[in-house]
């Protein structure tokens, strides 16, 4: 489920990112900060964006949030809001992945790498390295 937000507000190539993790209440979220560093070659390696090390330098935040369905099974989305006006600009919508050899075994480096790919660059295509 795609939703973009704004017409205003858009990704575009070298737009700054700030990425951060929220939990989801009453899941059994994963480890933020690993998740955050799943996600981080993800935007660097596959898109044109930039992202800095703190909000104030962002133009847009991905918030990313993540839980165990179950062994190897995760289920999450990205958010991603303007960063002066906190609106929402795109919600992936809730996805599910599982773990495979292709994603290291990974059921979070999986969700992360659906989110991104199927989500964002289709919505976001001239972001695509």
């Amino acid at each position: 489920m795609l939703m973009s937000m704004s017409a205003f507000a858009q990704l575009k190539p070298g737009s700054k990112v700030f990425l951060e993790f929220a939990e989801i209440e009453g899941e059994v979220n994963v480890e933020g900060e690993d998740a955050l560093s799943m996600l981080l070659p993800y935007v660097k390696d596959r898109t044109k964006l930039k992202v800095v090390a703190t909000k104030e330098e962002a133009e847009f935040v991905f918030v990313l949030s993540a839980y165990e369905l179950n062994m190897g099974n995760r289920k999450g989305k990205i958010v991603i809001l303007d960063a002066k006006t906190n609106e929402m600009v795109f919600n992936t919508g809730l996805e599910k992945a599982s773990s495979s050899a292709y994603y290291g075994y990974s059921g979070t480096r999986a969700l992360v790498g659906e989110l991104i790919k199927k989500n964002i660059l289709k919505e976001y295509p001239k972001i695509k390295k």
